[in-house]
């Protein structure tokens, strides 16, 4: 089971396997490399192991988009956000 954070989304890539899923009793299968974006209040649960890279954030901060860039056996992950209004941390 996934730890819930309410009032934030996720986004969820795992690095070196696929990904199964059951989300709100929905069965999801993911590719190495793809990016699952999901309601971190959402009922997660996955039984797979291996390495991830896991973004959260706030709910209030719109326009989020992660994107994978391969570059000479180089594999970076940038992530853009744009703030439609400033939020205090």
């Amino acid at each position: 089971m996934f730890t819930r954070f309410d009032g934030y989304q996720s986004f969820l890539l795992m690095l070196d396997n696929d990904l199964e899923i059951q989300r709100n009793g929905i069965i999801e299968r993911y590719q190495k490399h793809e990016i699952l974006k999901f309601d971190s209040s959402d009922d997660v649960e996955s039984y797979f192991l291996g390495m991830d890279f896991n973004l959260m954030i706030k709910k209030e901060i719109e326009n989020v988009s992660l994107k994978i860039v391969k570059d000479k056996k180089l594999l970076m992950l940038v992530f853009y956000v744009y703030l439609l209004y400033f939020l205090p941390f």
